[in-house]
């Protein structure tokens, strides 16, 4: 159950209590030749199969996905020459692939889209090199816990509260090593929840073994998520919109509530592969990508906040502004307060956190 590595995806889900919580504290097939063909490596919230039809009919551009485990896994591969021409990445992992020489810079000029993003997005300083952006911000989202209000009375408003024995076996965490860790972090205290010294390491290790016991699944997919909650789990940590997923699958009602001691945040985006000979068709792909009338329907099966404002204002004027802004759409500059959040980011000792992993769930 607890084997292997991985990486956050459900999406789809709780946006109602989940934001005044937070402000109160494998692969789809692709035919077409080798010149127009795209190689996406993404999480399932960053497309939708029917906008791939659109982009293969009106852009005559095949793009075939296969899905990312989580960042570490996803950088070794482009070391070990893994062949993609656009690879998605979690914050502070953007500046680790480029460091690593295995992603381009873009050129907002090049993208007509690109002036469609909020302005806090499109200047971030570890999103830019040499002046450049290293990559096409896409969204982003807390990790709230949400509980079924029918099994648990009290909601659970912090970490600690996981510990109890009446959660034994009923707890889903998103199969994302580091995340995991990292949460475990912001649990006993840690200053810098993806940047542990050995000793808060511990500590953070010490929190998941006494978690263990209560842990019913480390889900890989939001379908496993899903499922997990429909099928007996009571209390899951995982991203905005959880509860509207729930809702849609006819399973259990689920509230989300921002643990007090803190959080974690992810904030992606899609990045150009170094190697990729395809660099004009790249940019085709990302314009075609990231029309704001297609991030508007992510929206509404995704519901996370995005980074495309032009995309928010069609929804207000749809008539879903208020569901945008009840999951932070219109807060933009959230993700990047350290003060608000702690960023997914490559630990420097990374060693050190998959050993801690490992120790807890096996290798």
């Amino acid at each position: 159950m607890h084997e292997g590595v991985t990486r956050r995806t459900a999406l789809r889900l709780g946006a109602g209590g989940a934001a005044a919580a937070y402000l109160a504290a494998c692969g789809g097939g692709a035919g077409g030749s080798e010149d127009n063909r795209i190689l996406f490596k993404t999480w399932e919230d960053h497309y939708l199969p029917e906008q791939l039809t659109e982009i293969r009919r009106q852009d005559d551009i095949a793009v075939k996905v296969s899905f990312i485990d989580d960042n570490l896994t996803n950088l070794q591969q482009l070391k070990r020459g893994g062949r993609f021409d656009v690879v998605s990445a979690d914050a502070l992992w953007v500046p680790k692939f480029r460091a690593e020489g295995l992603i381009d810079t873009l050129d907002p000029d090049d993208l007509s889209t690109w002036k469609n993003l909020y302005p806090a997005a499109r200047n971030v300083s570890f999103w830019t090199d040499a002046g450049k952006p290293t990559c096409y911000p896409h969204g982003w989202s807390p990790h709230l816990l949400y509980y079924n209000p029918d099994e648990v009375t009290t909601p659970p408003d912090s970490w600690a509260a996981l510990l109890d024995r009446k959660y034994r076996g009923k707890v889903v965490l998103p199969k994302e090593p580091n995340d995991i860790l990292a949460k475990a972090g912001v649990a006993t205290g840690a200053a810098k929840p993806f940047a542990m010294t050995d000793a808060e390491l511990a500590r953070a290790k010490a929190y998941l073994t006494e978690l263990k016991p209560n842990i019913l699944k480390l889900a890989q997919a939001g379908t496993e998520e899903v499922r997990a909650f429909s099928e007996g789990a009571t209390v899951i940590s995982t991203i905005l919109g959880f509860d509207l997923r729930m809702e849609e699958a006819g399973g259990p009602k689920a509230r989300g509530v921002l643990p007090r001691e803190g959080t974690i945040a992810f904030a992606d985006g899609e990045m150009v592969v170094a190697s990729s000979p395809k660099r004009s068709l790249v940019n085709r792909f990302l314009e075609a990508d990231f029309q704001p009338e297609w991030i508007a329907k992510r929206f509404l099966k995704y519901p996370h906040p995005h980074f495309d404002e032009k995309a928010y204002k069609l929804l207000v004027d749809q008539g879903h502004g208020e569901l945008a802004d009840r999951v932070l759409y219109n807060r933009p500059e959230l993700p990047f307060d350290p003060e608000q959040v702690a960023l997914v980011a490559p630990p420097p000792n990374q060693t050190a956190y998959t050993d801690a992993y490992n120790e807890v769930f096996g290798a």
